[in-house]
């Protein structure tokens, strides 16, 4: 698990989506952000929330590929 997916965990904690892979909203961010250490802890909170209709309608199998595309595994809610 990575640092960011624990940050990714606390956020998607405080808009009540536990069960959401930490490994698939990182592989999004990531498409769309390239790095992720120029994010504020705001913005960083704010783009995991916008970007969670993106994760929802990708579906499992495309957010798995994608977070593999970057190295990423992690287990929902892990």
């Amino acid at each position: 698990m990575s640092l960011y997916q624990d940050r990714i965990r606390t956020a998607l904690a405080k808009v009540g989506r536990i069960g959401v892979n930490p490994a698939h909203v990182e592989g999004h961010l990531r498409a769309n952000f390239g790095t992720l250490d120029g994010l504020s802890p705001a913005r960083f909170d704010r783009a995991v929330r916008e970007l969670l209709p993106e994760v929802d309608e990708a579906g499992e199998e495309i957010n798995d590929r994608l977070a593999a595309s970057y190295g990423l595994t992690a287990k929902a809610g892990a």
